[in-house]
């Protein structure tokens, strides 16, 4: 168990946060468990666009990893290859059940889907995390990541943290690349029935 005198030992050594090779070394795991584990954001940290020092964690996340792993180590496995399948099968089967036709599809205007877009954002705050935009839009965490560095989503980094502004959130939710996307999330496929109905409405 981690004491809080190791803790502190941590945050004096390591004021301004670690690379993978210390995080590993410190949380006692292997380079591939490292790399998921920062790949996948399970634990937060700042991903750079190069070959050498490409993760920084800060102290306090990799505390709260450690915390947390031990409460909870579950969490931090790798997901079996039968917990692929069916959550794959699962996902599957429920996008299949809010699929809209090619014909209510083409039924949506603009002017609906852009009062869908405005209907489910009405609520959320000025800037998110990007958990509480995948309670809008759906689709995993490293979507996002992968949006924000090739450009498609504007986000603001604070502390190694991505946040995703709400108005950012609906220019992205306007755009085509969103509503291009091929394999969508149950809630991206709930806003285009939301759009459908506003529209049949109209």
């Amino acid at each position: 168990m981690l004491t809080d005198q190791e803790i502190k030992v941590l945050f004096i050594r390591y004021p301004d946060g670690v690379n993978k090779e210390i995080f590993r070394k410190v949380c006692h795991v292997s380079p591939r468990m490292a790399q998921y584990l920062l790949e996948s954001q399970l634990v937060p940290c700042t991903i750079k666009d190069q070959k050498s020092h490409k993760y920084t964690i800060t102290t306090a996340d990799m505390v709260a990893y450690l915390r947390d792993r031990e409460k909870h180590p579950e969490r931090y496995c790798y997901p079996s290859e039968r917990d692929k399948y069916a959550q794959a099968q699962k996902s599957k089967r429920r996008k299949a059940r809010g699929r809209l036709s090619d014909a209510q599809l083409r039924a949506i205007t603009d002017e609906a889907y852009d009062a869908a877009c405005q209907k489910v954002l009405a609520s959320c705050p000025d800037v998110m995390k990007i958990d509480q935009a995948r309670h809008v839009i759906g689709y995993s965490y490293k979507s996002y990541v992968n949006w924000y560095r090739e450009k498609k989503l504007i986000c603001v980094m604070i502390r190694g943290h991505i946040l995703v502004p709400r108005l950012a959130l609906y220019e992205f939710m306007m755009s085509d690349k969103f509503r291009g996307l091929r394999q969508k999330s149950q809630l991206h496929w709930q806003l285009l029935k939301t759009a459908a109905e506003i529209a049949k409405k109209s």
